[in-house]
Order: C-alpha cells, then sequence, then structure tokens
C-alpha cells in the first residue's frame, strides 16, 4: 500500500464537541458544536428571524402605504402641467391614505400634505389641489 508522503506530513487539528460559553441568541441555552453556530436547531433559528421581522412589520406596512400614496398622486397629476384638481372622494376610491404623508408645508395658511415629491391641500368642499415639488425651497 502507498501512502503519499506530502499527506502524512500535513498536521490536521482536531475539532472537539465541547460545551463553551456560546449560547443560543434565540432561547439562551448553552451552544455545542461548530466555533460560529448560533442557535440550537432550526426552531430556533425560525424562531428568531421570525421575531425580528415582527418587529420591522410596521415600517415595511408604512412604506408600502406611502409607496401607493405617491403612485396615486403620480397618476392623478398632469405630466403635463404643475399641478391639477381633483377630489378627495376620487383619491380615497383609488386607496389614497389620507393619514399617512412624509412632510408638510404651512403656506400663506395652507397646509400643504405632501408624499416625497407629490403633494396636496384640501380646497373648497371635496376638492384637492395636486402638485409636484420642483425644488427643495418651494
Amino acid at each position: 500500500m502507498y501512502i503519499c508522503k506530502c499527506l502524512s506530513k500535513i498536521n490536521y487539528p482536531l475539532y472537539t464537541m465541547e460545551t463553551t460559553s456560546r449560547i443560543c441568541i434565540a432561547c439562551h441555552k448553552k451552544l455545542r458544536g461548530r466555533a460560529d453556530k448560533r442557535y440550537c436547531d432550526e426552531r430556533c433559528r425560525n424562531a428568531y428571524n421570525n421575531n425580528r421581522n415582527l418587529l420591522e412589520r410596521p415600517i415595511k406596512d408604512i412604506n408600502y402605504i406611502l409607496r401607493r400614496n405617491r403612485k396615486i398622486l403620480e397618476n392623478e397629476l398632469n405630466k403635463k402641467s404643475a399641478q391639477r384638481k381633483t377630489t378627495r372622494s376620487r383619491l380615497a376610491r383609488l386607496g389614497f391614505s389620507f393619514t399617512y404623508f412624509t412632510h408638510f408645508f404651512s403656506i400663506d395658511g395652507n397646509t400643504w400634505h405632501f408624499t416625497y415629491e407629490y403633494g396636496y391641500r384640501a380646497g373648497d368642499n371635496d376638492e384637492i389641489l395636486l402638485v409636484k415639488q420642483q425644488d427643495e425651497n418651494w
């Protein structure tokens, strides 16, 4: 039997499965095994990631609403002009949420609510005036 001399010179480290001071980040039990192990098992890994995603869910929901509002304002705004009139009921029918906006300005007693660069202000009765912000100093 032939043994390669180059392999016999390599010293392979022995890995042991000893308990260390490392703990599972989900259930806080002591871990055994690989040095980079973070969870006891798949159940702990899934539980940890589900809890983490649950905390981020409200932010994702709000961003979804803001993006939808922006798209509705963009579609309603006439591309050829800087401002256009529509009705509050039409925007509500399209799924626009009036409670979510990114910022607002008060100019001459009128409050303009903006969703990113698209804004609106309430007019008389059911009327809504739509605008697109042209610059940062508007």
